[in-house]
């Protein structure tokens, strides 16, 4: 649910299709027409105004950072972003603030000064795994091989604190939710916010929030891969082999995000020392898979939930509170699929949508 209602808030097939037709069955979202998109931006815009000006009215630095974040996308406020973003930038040690400055920074290059930011992040938490991908990120970027290696010992007993999607979440949900009792909140659900119903200001601020959130890359899990991927082509590279194996367990046990657990069983079966292993990944997969879709998450869209929109957004709003609660989304999944009485375990003929395998293969061909 949180990988599919993310990129939902910023699909294409939710925001229409181009033609200014309206669907015709009540459980899907009607489109937009053209002057409905033009007047929908410019509330989504009149909102995000309001809520720098909430923003800015605050000392805090993280509330004084949102506002400067938010005001990149009103046209008329780029100068003014920059100049609040110097001056938090400046001699900071937040980590929220050195994420932001570190990861596709939306300032100038020389203010963010991202690699100051990454060795910032990297001195005063060395076991933050978000900051360690930006530091891997950074070196396959530069050609940097020899900084690899201690980056993946680095990996193996990280443990994830700052930046990552989860975290980025709750912060942009905090934000978000200083507003939450104002009418237009729906608004800011973006192309969600088309149906005539309004959405509830829980899932309002919720897909609001995974959207910025998304705005921040997945950074350095590609330069795991291929770093890896170098140990099973290149003898000499053969001793790193073990440590990949001990990165792929951490980040299927302790990534915040399944996106995170997804890479670490791929890399898992990619990096198994026999068959024996990637058959027991591969149960496994299938297990993890299969409570997601058990759970309806990611897999019953608004118009085929059993319980309509209204089934939908109840369940939703649900999910989106134990994300704030839970530390990683299996936790927020594992009470989700009790509350909703799914099994745990599949049954005999259940297949998931991919094997571990068949991904390898795929992947190989598109290489």
């Amino acid at each position: 649910m949180l990988c599919s209602l993310a990129f939902g808030a910023v699909s294409p097939a939710f925001a229409g299709n181009g033609t200014g037709v309206r669907t015709a069955d009540p459980l899907t979202w009607p489109v937009p027409t053209p002057a409905e998109a033009a007047a929908r931006q410019r509330a989504g815009d009149a909102f995000t105004a309001d809520l720098v000006a909430v923003l800015l009215a605050r000392p805090e630095p993280r509330l004084q950072l949102a506002a400067a974040v938010l005001m990149t996308s009103l046209p008329d406020r780029q100068a003014e972003a920059q100049t609040l973003f110097a001056r938090i930038r400046r001699d900071s040690d937040d980590p929220v603030v050195l994420h932001v400055a570190a990861n596709k920074c939306p300032f100038d290059a020389a203010t963010c000064d991202a690699d100051g930011a990454i060795d910032a992040l990297r001195a005063r938490d060395p076991r933050d795994a978000e900051a360690i991908f930006l530091a891997l990120d950074r070196a396959k970027r530069q050609g940097d091989s020899a900084a690899f290696d201690p980056l993946l010992d680095a990996l193996a007993g990280a443990e994830f604190r700052h930046g990552h999607l989860l975290a980025a979440y709750r912060w942009w949900s905090e934000v978000f939710g200083l507003m939450g009792d104002d009418p237009r909140l729906p608004m800011i659900g973006g192309s969600l916010a088309v149906d005539a119903r309004p959405l509830t200001p829980e899932i309002a601020i919720g897909v609001a929030a995974l959207g910025r959130a998304w705005a921040v890359p997945f950074v350095g899990r590609g330069a795991l891969r291929e770093g890896c991927a170098a140990a099973l082509a290149d003898p000499a590279r053969s001793g790193r082999r073990s440590t990949c194996r001990a990165v792929a367990a951490r980040l299927r046990e302790q990534g915040p995000t399944r996106g995170d657990q997804i890479v670490g069983y791929r890399l898992g079966w990619a990096m198994a020392s026999d068959d024996a292993e990637r058959a027991r990944l591969e149960l496994d997969w299938r297990r993890r898979e299969w409570q997601a879709r058990a759970a309806d998450i990611d897999t019953v869209p608004p118009a085929q939930h059993p319980g309509g929109l209204a089934g939908w957004r109840a369940s939703t709003a649900r999910y989106f509170a134990l994300l704030h609660q839970q530390p990683t989304e299996s936790a927020a999944m594992a009470i989700h699929r009790a509350e909703v009485g799914a099994p745990s375990e599949p049954p005999p003929d259940y297949r998931p949508t991919y094997t571990l395998a068949e991904h390898a293969v795929r992947a190989a061909t598109q290489r």
